[in-house]
């Protein structure tokens, strides 16, 4: 019996994740044909095929901000909340290797988690180098995320409890 090309992908990728070192175990979805999650810098990171797509992967983060961060946020004033809202959009959208993000749950009042995607990396595109620098890509989104809420609070770099996110 042959190895579909769904099959395939998900061999190499979990082949260049060996290879690089990367630890990964396989999530049940019923969405999706794999769902592969590994760790940067301490935060999970999902490479997935959805269902609805035969010839791409994405690679998302749903960036989940601590409650010493939330606390962070909520002091900051009605101004201030509006500006970090328009410059973390503007710095998601600059980021082109993202697909799409979502702010939840009342921007720009009230902000806790960030959903971040990858454009689909399709299948005649699917290369190591191509899986591995769109996985560093949201990685570096959701430290951009974390780093302009720091700036928007005042607050020294690195003292929001950037780890503590990543439990």
């Amino acid at each position: 019996m042959s190895l579909s090309n769904i099959d395939i992908a998900k061999g190499k990728i979990v082949g260049w994740l060996r290879e690089e070192g990367f630890q990964f175990k396989e999530v049940d979805d019923s969405n999706a044909y794999f769902n592969l999650m590994t760790i940067v810098g301490g935060k999970p990171y999902h490479i997935f095929q959805n269902k609805g797509k035969k010839d791409s992967v994405t690679v998302v983060s749903n960036l989940e901000f601590s409650p010493k961060q939330i606390k962070l946020f909520s002091k900051i004033d009605q101004t201030e909340k509006q500006s970090f809202f328009c410059n973390l959009r503007i710095a998601l959208l600059a980021r082109q290797s993202l697909g799409d993000f979502k702010i939840k749950p009342k921007p720009p009042e009230q902000i806790e988690q960030i959903f971040i995607s990858s454009k689909p990396i399709y299948y005649d595109a699917l290369t190591k180098s191509n899986l591995i620098s769109t996985l560093y890509d949201i990685h570096k989104s959701v430290m951009m995320a974390v780093w302009l809420l720091e700036e928007a609070a005042e607050a020294p770099s690195g003292t929001t409890g950037l780890q503590s996110m990543y439990t």
